[in-house]
């Protein structure tokens, strides 16, 4: 359980990046253009390096005959060189030897001093917009670390000989003479040859030679870093925007909210948007997609029988109108004599959709204008292979009442309903949004089923809770939701939804089974035969 919780955190994670993904790309972009044009706009510093070497003074003391106390660890040694280096008397003799205006200040901000891996050599990088004094100050700087050291080593030795002259001329006539005059001597003398071999312990091994690149600004380096960082600023923005957005985006996000089966996924299409807008043919490319809605509708409510079928939405824009004519096109193609009907008074579009006239239609009807043999259409379309399927279509005519739901509720709709029950074996009834209009709550409680449809990105989950209580204060007998308007990612088609996402209904009827992708066991299908037979 652990394992597959962590699955569908992941594929979640994913599934927001793919959402986001404009945003991410947008603040990647951004953050390297910045770090681009940043770095552009900076001075550009070139960077000269000497290289010095710190001498063991063990091998003077050994050639001048001294005894060595061995040491094995020079690293405290080369600590306290690099120590020495690094002090601001050093800066300050350079700035006055170099002249050009220079500060000890700015050298000492400019020189970096440092040990090359754990080696007696150390490295003096000097930083100058200019490469040539940049050489400049890095070999001025190299001999001015090593006149110290040697000024340093001389001022020593003259030390230790003047204490040693002291010591030997306090000593009697006689002491001269004797043991201890001697040992002085012998120390003085190797004092002497010491300080004579002595040429100081720091040495220079490298000049530095004006660089002929500049080290920095690194304007690509600069620029994949800002894109980094505008990666890490995009996703938490991405994730951020996710936890904020209240709109329903993904097929799972609706069967929650409204809590039924999610009874098909249509996905986002242009060739859909258009069809049918005439009687020629189902919509291109996508007419399993509808068969299995149908498929769906009718197994998955196989303890009721649905004849009547009331699709509604939440708001304009959800597709509500193109899902249910194809639903209804899509049951014609298995022989069912199919009826739809469009209440929604308002804004009529099914003779648009449909390619028929617009009147008469069903406000004559109920207005007692027209009788339903009269203004009822027959609209055919040619399936595969050529093949004429029709369907009666039933607009909502030219005379829009003013009181929609009235006329609505009237006995005369019910009645109407009663006959279509009795003469059609599927009815699809299109209504006005029920959140915003109350035209269609009459007809929640005389259909069979009431089937919801949601586009994705479009609805909040507040106006979708809404229309969940609405429907649920009235008991409608809802069979499920659609899901209109679904991007599948890149390379994946909206039939593997199911598979996917992990959904699998069931129904246990006569023991036939029915998955999201529409595969039946044997069993199901002699079961889907029998039916057909007796509808």
């Amino acid at each position: 359980m652990e394992h597959d919780s962590s699955n569908l955190d992941l594929i979640g994670a994913f599934r927001v990046i793919r959402q986001r993904a404009p945003v991410i790309a947008l603040c990647c972009i951004l953050a390297a253009a910045a770090a681009f044009v940043l770095s552009k706009r900076q001075q550009r510093q070139y960077t000269a390096a000497a290289q010095i070497m710190f001498r063991n003074s063990q091998l003077d003391q050994q050639a001048a005959g001294l005894q060595v106390v061995s040491q094995v660890n020079l690293q405290p040694q080369t600590d306290t060189n690099l120590t020495l280096a690094k002090l601001p008397r050093i800066a300050t003799e350079t700035a006055a030897a170099l002249g050009h205006g220079l500060t000890g200040r700015q050298l000492t901000n400019a020189v970096s001093v440092t040990q090359i891996g754990d080696t007696q050599l150390a490295r003096i990088s000097a930083t100058w917009p200019d490469p040539t004094i940049a050489s400049e100050i890095a070999n001025e700087y190299a001999r001015r670390v090593i006149a110290d050291s040697q000024q340093s080593d001389a001022n020593y030795y003259s030390n230790a000989l003047q204490a040693l002259d002291l010591q030997y001329n306090a000593l009697t006539p006689a002491q001269q003479q004797g043991v201890e005059g001697a040992d002085l001597k012998d120390r003085t003398t190797s004092l002497q040859i010491l300080s004579q071999l002595q040429s100081g312990e720091v040495q220079l091994e490298q000049v530095a030679t004006p660089p002929s690149g500049a080290s920095s600004p690194r304007v690509r380096r600069n620029t994949i870093l800002g894109a980094g960082v505008g990666l890490v600023i995009g996703l938490a923005l991405a994730f951020l925007l996710q936890r904020l957005d209240r709109r329903l985006r993904e097929p799972s996000d609706l069967e929650r909210v409204y809590g039924v089966p999610l009874l098909g996924v249509i996905p986002e299409s242009a060739a859909l948007r258009r069809a049918p807008k005439s009687s020629s043919t189902l919509a291109p490319s996508e007419p399993e997609i509808f068969g299995l809605l149908r498929a769906h509708i009718r197994y998955f409510n196989v303890d009721r029988e649905l004849r009547v079928i009331v699709v509604v939405s939440a708001a304009p824009g959800d597709g509500k109108t193109t899902v249910a004519s194809n639903l209804a096109m899509a049951a014609a193609t298995v022989g069912s004599h199919v009826l739809f009907i469009e209440a929604d008074l308002r804004r009529p579009i099914a003779a648009k959709v449909f390619g028929t006239d617009a009147e008469p239609g069903l406000s004559e009807v109920l207005l007692g204008e027209e009788t339903l043999e009269s203004v009822m259409k027959r609209v055919n379309f040619a399936y595969r292979n050529g093949e004429s399927i029709g369907l009666d279509v039933l607009v909502a005519g030219g005379v829009l009442p003013p009181n929609p739901p009235q006329v609505i509720e009237s006995n005369a709709m019910f009645a109407l309903l009663d006959g279509a029950r009795r003469d059609y074996d599927f009815v699809v009834i299109d209504t006005p949004p029920l959140v915003l209009l109350p035209d269609a709550f009459p007809l929640l409680r005389q259909a069979d089923g009431v089937l919801i449809v949601s586009r994705l990105g479009h609805n909040r989950r507040d106006v979708a809770s809404r229309l969940r209580e609405t429907l649920d204060s009235v008991d409608a007998p809802v069979v499920g939701v659609v899901a209109n308007g679904y991007r599948p990612p890149r390379g994946t088609s909206a039939y593997g939804y199911g598979a996917s996402y992990r959904y699998n209904y069931s129904h246990y009827a006569n023991g036939a089974s029915l998955n999201v992708a529409g595969e039946e066991t044997e069993n199901g299908t002699a079961n889907r035969e029998a039916t057909r037979r007796q509808g």
